[in-house]
């Protein structure tokens, strides 16, 4: 029971990766579900969660310019894909706003 419930949220996150939101997040507490059980898993969360360790380090040797460029480029690919799946779009509804641009590419594909 606990390894079908640690996959459905491994599985929610990874669905959760494009969108806007804590997809990596989803997954990491699956993996910690699964890992409860399985010894592959808590292999694979070991892993992880080092080279997530190894990210921030990273991170917080280089200089503010290169940390503000990758902030930069991670909050751009998240409001691409904010867009491209209508957040912007509905937000706007919310208050009022209807502008054209705001209506993602693929409303057509995903019928809203």
């Amino acid at each position: 029971m606990i390894g079908l419930v640690g996959l459905a949220v491994v599985v929610l996150g990874i669905i959760a990766l494009p969108a806007p939101g804590p997809g990596w997040a989803i997954i990491f507490v699956g993996l910690g579900i699964l890992a409860t059980e399985f010894e592959r898993a808590r292999k694979v969360l070991a892993w992880v969660r080092h080279r997530y360790e190894e990210w921030v380090a990273w991170m917080g040797r280089q200089g503010m310019a290169t940390r503000l460029l990758v902030s930069t480029g991670i909050l751009m690919i998240v409001a691409v894909f904010a867009w491209l799946f209508g957040v912007f779009a509905t937000v706007g509804g919310w208050v009022g706003i209807d502008w054209a641009w705001l209506k993602s590419p693929l409303a057509v594909l995903m019928d809203f």
